[in-house]
């Protein structure tokens, strides 16, 4: 039998749909085994004998939807089981980015082998399905990107879970497709391609204040007072008229999951949960408490470091017995390691680290809380962290899958995802590229390369439909997309975008390189040709020797009077500009005041890779100490999506303080928690300690090209593809410098020394797997 994707047609209203299946099978005799492949779009919670089992599936394009499977031979029996699974889908509604939804469905296949033979049950018109009543549909979106807020009537809980529960007043399901029919709007869906997700409970660090708001809170009489362990003797008093008590709990760090509360209330009552990853909290869900204990957990994912409980029509007192979060993310194994002289660059290490992990959820996402999208910026960024410090493959893997999935019919690749929509930004095009080169470097993956080339040849297709006669990038009216190149309005963004032709270019050579290292076809030598050309034509056409560098665009009236930081910072990145030139640029235009400092810390990565790059030590480490270093001075424990370090001090990302590029929009929140701002983590492994995992030195050799700076010592391990890789350095006076490296045996190693303030040093020891490998004198 073939399951087909079913839906209930009895269900109220164009959006917010909470739809509960269920079906029940009796089993004979003793059951020896049973799996379950499920899916749904977009959310399904599954039960089996009234028993929690999972939830899912990864978030796709619903033509690729994915499928989860799970052994759940331990809950079934012998008798009558049930299958449950409650599934939402968002249904039709506006978003800031038209996301192809899809239709809804839910889609399943249970095999079960008893003592007496096999049962296999899938989705039909057998299966019993309802509208949820535990939530209530008419609610209002959390934001123009989120979904819709949470209200939850604990008094509409049944046992619908269980087996033996009537469900003969439910609809049988509706059929809304044939999952083996290939022209079907819902695909069979494909198995799951990552682990899942790492899951732990966590409790409320500290208590920020108690709100008595006309109310009364006894069992904690400050928050000083506060300890999770006696969480349990805080009792509520909301029953007095217009009072609203309340708790401000503080997390101390930004949390990722579903937060859970558990609490008894004699008569019922209500209460609204806050969250905020600062404190201007925002109201989000709202539970409309039965008599007796209440047991809750939002169905959303949230993310938040503040959450403000504030209790109201509470006739009797409501004992609050424990409140937390079941915090999740990607199941990363291997954790690379960083520490220096400097504590302030440790922290910023760790801080870098923490983004990523948070971020890193069912695919590489931007924000854990305002759009929990596959944003290629952000995953190009993040993916250079994870390979050193978690040695992982499978989520960049996914990750990069998941936007060739959607490629868009004319060749662009979205700029976002994971499902299909009309964004492109043609930046974002080459870094998607750029991204595909940097996975081969640390994977040399070939099935993968294979898999998506006909979508690189086709993204190159596109650039090469909007080049006009000098081969320069040219759009008209935005045909093309938005050029993005950062978060600054500065930006001259028409026409003949040379900050787009630049990274063009380095997505021309570096795919170059794979197509002739895997003799794909004739590609690499008209891509590397193709590349050439297009610097001379950059260099040719974009140049203006009056501004001493490039300009941001050249129209069919001119070159631009602009000539940004970003535009030339990229020219250098790309190889189209010399660092000399670049150096003559900036005092130039700082003796003009014509220089607006970056304030994304997604284009600082360039910033930072360029000065490395090109030995400029001292800015490279000022620059981190300087940008991110003030983040941290103002509170943040994750890094946010743009910043202003000129800005007043008191100031932090708001809608209405400024430091974001949604400013003045109250229906856009700001993230605190941004993955693309990570670009110190991979960038201090790969200088101070030396090892950039993207460089293989050939022949089976890692070479190790440390940087000193202004440091005395520095340890750490990183992740490369031969495996784990220790170093730990220190200068032992003046003029000397000791380096102990750790291998894997078959691996060797190549050492140049990374900076001027290294070079200087006339006595240098390197020893490998504790074996003496070189001394340098003078």
């Amino acid at each position: 039998m073939e399951a087909t994707w079913i839906w209930s047609n009895d269900i109220n209203g164009k959006y917010n749909h909470f739809v509960d299946f269920r079906r029940t099978f009796y089993a004979d005799s003793q059951i020896r085994n049973g799996m379950i492949r499920l899916s749904a779009n977009q959310e399904y919670r599954l039960f089996v004998n009234g028993t929690y089992v999972g939830m899912g599936p990864s978030p796709s394009d619903y033509r690729w939807q994915y499928a989860d499977s799970y052994d759940i031979t331990a809950y079934l029996h012998e008798g009558l089981n049930a299958i449950a699974c409650v599934c939402y889908h968002i249904g039709i509604c506006e978003s800031t980015i038209a996301f192809e939804r899809g239709p809804a469905g839910f889609w399943a296949e249970l095999d079960v082998e008893s003592e007496n033979g096999r049962t296999s049950i899938v989705t039909d018109a057998s299966w019993r399905v309802r509208q949820s009543p535990r939530w209530v549909q008419n609610t209002s979106r959390i934001s123009r990107w989120g979904g819709f807020k949470e209200i939850y009537i604990t008094g509409s809980e049944d046992e619908w879970r269980e087996p033996a529960y009537d469900d003969s007043e439910w609809h049988f399901a509706e059929p809304t497709a044939d999952a083996a029919d290939g022209g079907a709007p819902l695909a069979q869906p494909i198995p799951r391609e990552i682990p899942f997700l790492h899951r732990e409970l966590l409790q409320p660090a500290s208590l920020v204040r108690i709100d008595a708001n006309k109310g009364m809170i006894s069992g904690i009489s400050t928050a000083a007072d506060y300890r999770a362990d006696r969480l349990s003797d805080t009792t509520i008093d909301a029953s007095a008229p217009g009072s609203f008590p309340g708790l401000v709990f503080d997390f101390e760090r930004e949390v990722v999951g579903y937060p859970y509360l558990r609490l008894t209330a004699p008569a019922g009552g209500a209460v609204d949960i806050r969250y905020g990853e600062s404190l201007d909290v925002d109201h989000v869900d709202t539970i409309l408490l039965k008599p007796g204990a209440n047991d809750w957990t939002s169905f959303g994912r949230r993310a938040f470091r503040y959450m403000q409980l504030t209790f109201h029509a509470c006739p009797e007192p409501v004992v609050l017995e424990s409140c937390g979060i079941e915090h999740v993310r990607y199941p990363f194994e291997e954790i690379g390691q960083f520490r220096c002289s400097d504590p302030l660059l440790n922290r910023i290490w760790e801080v870098g680290k923490e983004t990523v992990l948070l971020n890193s959820q069912e695919h590489l996402e931007d924000c854990p809380w305002r759009e929990k999208a596959l944003w290629v910026a952000d995953e190009l960024v993040m993916a250079k962290v994870i390979y050193p410090l978690f040695g992982d493959t499978a989520l960049v893997r996914k990750s990069l899958l998941q936007g060739a999935r959607i490629q868009n019919a004319d060749g662009s690749i979205p700029a976002t995802g994971p499902e299909s929509n009309p964004s492109v930004m043609p930046d974002f095009c080459a870094y998607w590229l750029l991204a595909v080169c940097d996975y081969w470097k640390y994977t040399k993956d070939e099935p993968f390369i294979k898999t998506v080339w006909p979508n690189i040849v086709k993204v190159f297709k596109w650039f090469g439909r909007h080049e006009d006669e000098h081969g320069l990038y040219h759009h008209r009216e935005h045909a093309a997309g938005y050029s993005f190149v950062d978060w600054a309005p500065h930006i001259d963004r028409r026409e003949r975008v040379t900050a787009i032709s630049c990274v063009h270019r380095k997505a021309l050579l570096g795919l170059a390189e794979i197509a002739a290292e895997l003799e794909l076809d004739d590609c690499g030598n008209a891509w590397t040709a193709k590349a050439e050309e297009l610097k001379r034509a950059i260099r040719l056409h974009c140049w203006d020797e009056e501004q001493r560098g490039f300009v941001d665009c050249v129209t069919d009236g001119g070159k631009s009077e602009l000539a940004s930081l970003q535009t030339n910072v990229l020219a250098v990145w790309c190889d189209v500009m010399t660092y000399a030139e670049f150096i003559r640029y900036k005092e130039h235009q700082e003796s003009r005041n014509a220089i607006v400092p970056v304030k994304s810390p997604f284009f600082q990565c360039f910033v930072l890779e360029m000065l490395a790059q090109n030995g400029a030590g001292e800015d490279f480490t000022n620059t981190i100490r300087s940008y991110w270093g003030e983040m941290l001075n103002r509170g943040a424990t994750t890094w946010w999506e743009t910043f202003d370090p000129a800005s007043p001090a008191c100031t932090v990302p708001h809608r209405f303080q400024g430091n974001t590029p949604t400013y003045l929009r109250d229906d856009v929140p700001v993230s605190h928690c941004h993955g693309w701002g990570a670009a110190p983590t991979y960038m201090l492994t790969q200088t101070v300690l030396g090892v950039d995992v993207l460089e293989d030195a050939g022949n089976g050799k890692i070479r190790l090209r440390p940087h000193v700076f202004d440091l005395e010592w520095a340890e750490g391990t990183a992740v490369s593809s031969y495996g784990r890789i220790g170093v730990s350095w220190k200068r032992e006076d003046p003029h000397s410098w000791t380096c102990h490296v750790t291998l894997p045996e078959s691996v060797g190693l190549e050492v140049e020394w990374g900076d001027e303030a290294l070079r200087r040093i006339p006595n240098k020891t390197v020893y490998v797997n504790g074996e003496p490998m070189a001394v340098v004198e003078g």
